[in-house]
């Protein structure tokens, strides 16, 4: 399977854009957001969610690592099936490439059951690694 620099969340098809909501919280692109005028991460877990992502902001020369502050308009994917973008799991998480995935219920991805899945992991990550990890991820 392709890799990618995992320089980018944005990673394949045409999501929905937007920049109609403001950071209510520390958002890092990659994560699952919900809201419309004020978004937080997803913090629902184990259920079915719609997949809007937090993306860079790379037309400020802000990349993947720069996180939205309280305040800040926060540039938004709706992603679709088929679509595939760059999301996060944390620590000492492992998955399977193919894995369903599901919210964690902090803006992160977890493998999941496939009834409540919103993704699938395109690549695998073992469970060794330290600090949140970014993963491909297709929408399901």
């Amino acid at each position: 399977m392709a890799t990618t620099s995992k320089n980018i969340i944005h990673l394949q098809g045409n999501p929905i854009l937007n920049e109609d909501g403001a950071a209510g919280e520390a958002i890092t692109p990659g994560h699952l957001v919900t809201g419309v005028g004020t978004l937080v991460k997803n913090a629902t877990a184990d259920a079915v969610c719609a997949v809007t992502v937090a993306l860079e902001r790379e037309e400020m020369n802000k990349g993947i690592t720069v996180d939205y502050a309280i305040g800040d308009t926060v540039k938004v994917a709706a992603y679709k099936p088929g679509e595939r973008f760059l999301g996060i799991i944390l620590s000492g998480v492992s998955v399977s490439e193919g894995a369903f995935l599901t919210s964690a219920g902090n803006g992160t991805l977890k493998a999941g059951a496939a009834a409540v899945a919103c993704a699938r992991s395109l690549e695998t990550i073992a469970a060794a690694t330290t600090g949140n990890t970014r993963i491909r991820v297709e929408v399901l």
